[in-house]
């Protein structure tokens, strides 16, 4: 039994560093696509302002995201309610940065007197932000204070856990419209069909973007994954109280007492004279 949990914990944290690697892999082709090829980074309401919206995005949705989901998964050495505030820094951080991201682009497209919110992928990003915001302040409200009924947050944290992967989803179709949008507006499609640099860069973004959320869905499909709350009250993976049991009620066989304890009858023997 232990030789089977080492395994399979064993392979948890194979898929997460998996998912590390992806996530760094991500953001560092994507700096230094712009910083070395490109003019870089600045708040120039211009290309580079731009820049800033898909790498604060993939930062926040898919790298911060993920490990704030995984914070009960990985950190098993702090109590529930430590792990709790800092799942709760890390999604807050990651949902600041998300509307960050969104704001940039905005006050790009009024600068350059583009239109908002015609494509794909901005109703996709949209809700996905939308959705994202809506989960953190209900995750918080519900989960986070001790005052909330307890069949109430059991009620809500299933809820909980089924948002954080259609978040997922909705995070890789946001990523793979956008690469998509990007290569509309700003290749022709001769360079895009010659797979010149800029086209194998986003290709290379959007699909390792997609692979580590693919791969984050699976670190919380596995349930045999969860935080081990064996030593600890409540639910693993929030402030829920345990189920409370309630004592069985007596029976009319309470009402006698046990019987007496007799002695074993003595074994029968045989006497000699009956085989005279």
């Amino acid at each position: 039994m232990a030789t089977s949990e080492a395994k399979s914990r064993t392979a948890f944290w194979i898929f997460f560093g998996f998912f590390q690697i992806l996530g760094i892999f991500s953001i560092v082709i994507f700096v230094v696509w712009e910083c070395f090829f490109n003019k870089g980074f600045a708040w120039d309401y211009r290309n580079r302002q731009f820049a800033i919206h898909p790498l604060v995005m993939v930062l926040s949705m898919v790298v911060l995201y993920g490990q704030g989901s995984l914070t009960y998964r990985v950190v098993t050495c702090m109590n529930r309610s430590k792990v709790k505030i800092l799942h709760l820094v890390i999604m807050g951080t990651a949902l600041v940065l998300a509307v960050f991201g969104v704001v940039t682009v905005f006050i790009y497209h009024h600068h350059m007197n583009y239109g908002d919110m015609y494509t794909l992928h901005s109703w996709c990003g949209m809700m996905t932000v939308a959705s994202f915001a809506l989960q953190f302040f209900l995750g918080m409200g519900i989960l986070l204070f001790k005052g909330v009924d307890g069949n109430l947050k059991r009620s809500y944290l299933s809820l909980h856990r089924y948002g954080s992967l259609a978040i997922l989803a909705m995070v890789g179709a946001s990523v793979v419209s956008g690469v998509i949008d990007d290569v509309y507006l700003c290749m022709s499609n001769k360079s895009y069909r010659d797979l010149k640099l800029h086209a194998v860069v986003l290709n290379v973004m959007g699909l390792t973007s997609l692979i580590a959320v693919l791969n984050l869905m699976y670190l919380l499909y596995r349930d045999d994954w969860k935080r081990n709350a064996s030593n600890r009250s409540g639910s693993p993976e929030g402030d829920v109280p345990a189920q409370e049991t309630r004592p069985r009620a007596p029976s009319n066989d309470d009402n006698f007492p046990p019987p007496p304890d007799y002695p074993p009858p003595p074994k029968e023997t045989t006497s000699l004279l009956r085989h005279q």
